[in-house]
């Protein structure tokens, strides 16, 4: 659709959208080797969540107030674009919008984590009081470190992922690699005041988000587990969905656009883009935070009997083999 526009900047966005897809299958390539851990993982971890039904209501109530919150934020967008500093305004907006689904996404990821690790730590079965406890918690005691989280984590895992890349593309340039193990160790470093890890103990314990990244990556490292988690693809997999999502949303809405408004296109298609995008990460913060869950629990105590049949202890001995 973009590049039929025949609109220079749509042209060029539509290759940049084509480089992204060749770099996406063949990244699926090269690590399609990892893809059965993040099935059994995945599996594991969300056998507890099943047990408690009000977890999915949970998702999709707060998937309710995003789609209204949406639908405020697009009547302030066109109000901006008329504005006289509409460059300016829109950029605050997009900010204010990517802080506000951020903050969604971990109300459900703590409310998540709170019901779900009853089950490991406390061997019980999650019910519906228990998913009213856990919500009350994060949106009152636990909101202010919800809300610093969300702004901390993305930026500081978007740079440590800039930081993996470059170390990975260093090859034999001795400067590259100064540069790329310098950065590395800075990001090793920063991610311990900052990771999605921490929201479990933020809201199990009721420590600050700071703390509790730093208790909770000092366990994680103390365990090795931060071996196993560098090359676990549940992440991966959270947001190419997202991303899938979105893309999905621009196929309709664009589609729908480039046959009776050619012009707006390229508008059009990227604000489908953020919201399906956005929804959709929304939904998959409860797989994601039941395997954050699974990861800290484990570090925590591995004799639990909970987990007998986790993936973890199978793959973190292959990966410690490779090391040697």
């Amino acid at each position: 659709m973009l590049l039929a526009t025949g609109l220079s900047l749509n042209l060029a966005l539509g290759v940049l959208l084509i480089i992204f897809a060749v770099a996406q299958s063949l990244y699926s390539c090269w690590v399609s080797y990892r893809l059965k851990y993040a099935g059994d993982i995945l599996s594991a971890s969300l056998t507890p969540a099943n047990r408690a039904l009000g977890i999915y209501r949970i998702s999709n109530c707060i998937l309710i107030v995003a789609s209204f919150w949406m639908a405020l934020w697009i009547f302030g967008l066109v109000g901006a674009v008329k504005h006289t500093l509409s460059s300016l305004i829109v950029v605050v907006l997009l900010g204010s919008l990517a802080w506000t689904m951020e903050v969604l996404r971990n109300i459900v990821h703590g409310t998540v984590a709170g019901v779900v690790a009853q089950v490991y730590f406390d061997g019980g079965n999650p019910t519906q009081y228990s998913v009213k406890t856990s919500l009350h918690r994060v949106c009152t005691t636990s909101f202010g470190s919800i809300c610093l989280g969300s702004s901390i984590v993305p930026i500081l895992h978007a740079l440590r992922m800039a930081a993996r890349g470059l170390n990975r593309l260093q090859g034999e340039n001795e400067f590259l690699f100064s540069c790329a193990n310098c950065f590395m160790g800075i990001m090793d470093t920063l991610i311990g005041f900052g990771n999605n890890w921490a929201y479990v103990q933020v809201v199990v314990y009721g420590k600050p988000f700071i703390k509790a990244s730093q208790d909770t990556w000092n366990l994680i490292k103390h365990c090795k587990l931060d071996v196993l988690i560098n090359t676990d693809l549940t992440s991966s997999v959270c947001v190419l969905s997202g991303i899938s999502g979105g893309m999905l949303c621009v196929l309709v809405s664009g589609g729908w656009t480039f046959a009776t408004h050619k012009d707006l296109t390229t508008s059009i298609s990227i604000l489908a883009f953020i919201i399906g995008y956005s929804l959709v990460l929304i939904a998959m913060a409860v797989p994601q935070a039941c395997v954050a869950v699974h990861y800290v629990s484990y570090a925590e105590n591995p004799a639990n009997q909970q987990f007998i049949q986790s993936p973890i202890p199978e793959r973190l001995n292959e990966l410690l083999r490779d090391l040697v």
